[in-house]
């Protein structure tokens, strides 16, 4: 038996439409494209946030169609949504290693070293490094429900709950819309070894939990 968690969020302020016209409009500059080694190496920020394909729309899609849109993504009047997280982290031992080498050149080089000197040798490094590392690639899944005006993501990670909140309020919400966390610790399910977490209703389980175990 696994466990597997979720995040529910209302939306407060005047209802999000589900034309899909209108939601496109913000969805597709944000949309990700497929990705190339090469993209990966040529990366340069610490972390790139975009919608992909989502993953609950496999058994209804074997194959993912070209070009898709959120025309696509629903299933019934919910909205199905993937996160995509690209990110970069050098490893701290390299970092470490490399700016005690050229904080040594430095001193040579200066007969003062400055904190500004050390921080701009440090970022250099930084970045040097980030540019030759390949990305993580992580993803996280979430519904829209129209009726209940309600978004639940799949995850238990507070970071990726957070990116996904965030993306989804620049991406789909104007100045007077926002989201609440329901249930701000998240929620878990205790699901049977051939269950499926998108086989089961999460926007009923958040308010009826009568024939599942749930823990808080």
């Amino acid at each position: 038996m696994s466990s597997k968690s979720w995040n529910s969020y209302f939306l407060k302020g005047p209802k999000l439409s589900s034309r899909i016209k209108t939601l496109n409009e913000g969805f597709l500059p944000k949309k990700s494209s497929k990705l190339s080694l090469k993209q990966a190496l040529q990366t340069r920020s610490a972390e790139q946030v975009h919608w992909d394909w989502p993953s609950l729309l496999k058994d209804e899609y074997p194959i993912i169609p070209e070009p898709w849109d959120l025309s696509h993504c629903f299933i019934e009047q919910k909205l199905a949504l993937s996160l995509r997280v690209l990110s970069k982290k050098p490893k701290a031992s390299l970092l470490r290693y490399l700016y005690q080498q050229k904080l040594q050149n430095l001193y040579l080089q200066k007969s003062k070293v400055t904190l500004t000197d050390k921080k701009r040798l440090k970022d250099k490094i930084t970045d040097e490094i980030t540019s030759h590392t390949l990305p993580q690639v992580q993803h996280c899944q979430g519904l829209f429900d129209f009726d209940r005006q309600t978004l639940m993501i799949l995850s238990g990670n507070k970071k990726m709950n957070a990116i996904f909140s965030s993306f989804f309020e620049k991406t789909f919400l104007n100045e007077e819309q926002f989201l609440v966390a329901k249930n701000p610790g998240g929620l878990a399910v205790h699901l049977d070894e051939n269950e499926k977490l998108e086989e089961i209703l999460p926007w009923e389980l958040s308010s009826t939990y009568s024939d599942i175990k749930i823990r808080t």
